[in-house]
């Protein structure tokens, strides 16, 4: 049987097949070289592929850099370049590049796999992707207990964006992730996600801010970043449906959700408020009149028997009635601290206030016992709907009064 005159190793540039040979050895030879050519094409293409491409591929030597064996090409295009060498401790470097190539001596993170670029139409090092239901774009794990199992640094640490979460890492002794950044005006992490940003599971605490030289935890509290400079609004007046324990910073003054819906049912827990005193959510202020049945709309006494329903939401100028300032019971408050006042009282009677629809008596808010009386009585009452009351009027037969509601505070 004749002999071939072929290489017995393939040239991995062209990642061509040699001839067969009759040699039992030569096969046996042959064969490991078409393995090598086999493994080399997958990795790093045909010449022809690997010329057009204009990205050189490298093998290194693992965790010591040093010369590299054969020369990466770029495209006809741009100038020939003989790589010189890996950073010292990665075992495998992929590297973009543009018109000139920088050799880096040593790697700040010595790795198996390396990834880097200087190509500003290739920005990115490492770049992971999957479209299987569970799958990982990119999966860093650490087993040993001070290992780290994802390390970002940068101007921002680490950006994640998701539909339902935008970054989720668990570690069983060591760091899920760990991100720094040296600038005071960045952020070590930042996510971005439909259903939420940042979503933590854990034993004793599910997120815990650890040492710091300023606050553990900071709430932004208007949108001057990423939104623009649209003010945020108060929860309260805000049209989209929360859920209950959301925690909200605004202007200053922390809110949080009490009651899941749209807006929900949220309560102010402290802050700067808007009043003269603020103390777990009660707002102070200059006492101020919400209504009087003397002039103002419905107009005229509450007859025993009878309910009105009304709007303890704008203050009133005390003599003409005229608004003069709106919504001085804000949208979202919850209970008022007032003075109810009856007069020109007629037999007696007495009213009961209460959230909106309500009509049933309770407890009387106020009483009276005889015509012709002026009686105030200081009292709490609950807001229903958008700061309506249903006032209630009980008494003998033929009683029937004025009265007049003037606010000191609000909660919310």
């Amino acid at each position: 049987m004749s002999t071939s005159s072929s290489a017995d190793v393939a040239n991995l540039d062209d990642a061509t097949t040699p001839a067969p040979t009759s040699s039992r050895r030569n096969m046996l030879r042959l064969a490991g070289a078409a393995a090598i050519g086999a493994t080399a094409a997958a990795v790093v293409g045909t010449q022809g592929a690997s010329a057009n491409i204009g990205d050189p591929m490298e093998l290194g030597n693992a965790g010591a850099g040093g010369a590299i064996a054969g020369t990466a090409h770029q495209s006809t295009a741009q100038t020939r370049y003989d790589w010189l060498a890996v950073p010292a401790g990665v075992g495998f470097l992929y590297e973009a590049v543009g018109a000139t190539i920088v050799t880096n001596s040593q790697a700040e993170y010595p790795s198996a796999l390396g990834g880097f670029t200087q190509a500003p139409n290739s920005p990115t090092g490492v770049y992971g992707r999957t479209n299987q239901a569970g799958g990982n774009g990119v999966a860093g794990k650490a087993t040993a207990a001070t290992g780290t199992g994802v390390r970002g640094e940068g101007a921002t640490g680490v950006v994640a964006t998701g539909v339902s979460t935008g970054l989720s890492a668990s570690a069983t002794a060591g760091t899920g992730i760990v991100s720094t950044t040296s600038d005071a005006g960045s952020y070590a992490v930042l996510a971005f996600g439909v259903g939420g940003g940042v979503f933590g599971v854990g034993g004793p605490y599910a997120i815990a801010a650890g040492a710091t030289t300023r606050a553990n935890l900071y709430l932004q509290p208007n949108n001057n970043f990423l939104f623009g400079t649209t003010p945020k609004t108060v929860p309260t007046t805000r049209t989209d449906d929360h859920k209950a324990g959301e925690v909200e910073c605004v202007d200053g003054d922390l809110w949080f959700c009490t009651v899941s819906g749209t807006p929900g049912t949220w309560r102010r827990l402290t802050g700067n408020g808007a009043g003269t005193g603020f103390n777990s959510g009660f707002n102070a202020v200059t006492p101020g009149r919400l209504y009087d049945s003397r002039g103002m709309t419905p107009a005229g006494p509450l007859a025993a028997n009878a309910t009105r329903d009304i709007i303890l939401r704008d203050r009133v100028d005390a003599t003409n009635y005229a608004v003069n300032a709106a919504n001085y019971v804000p949208a979202g408050a919850t209970a008022l601290a007032v003075n109810v006042t009856v007069v020109n009282t007629v037999g007696s009677g007495f009213l009961s206030v209460n959230p909106k629809a309500d009509n049933t008596v309770h407890a009387a808010t106020i009483n009276w016992s005889a015509s012709g009386q002026i009686l105030n009585n200081g009292v709490n009452i609950t807001l229903g709907g958008d700061r309506e009351v249903t006032v209630i009027a009980g008494g003998s037969s033929g009683s029937q009064t004025d009265f007049v509601i003037d606010v000191t505070g609000y909660y919310l």
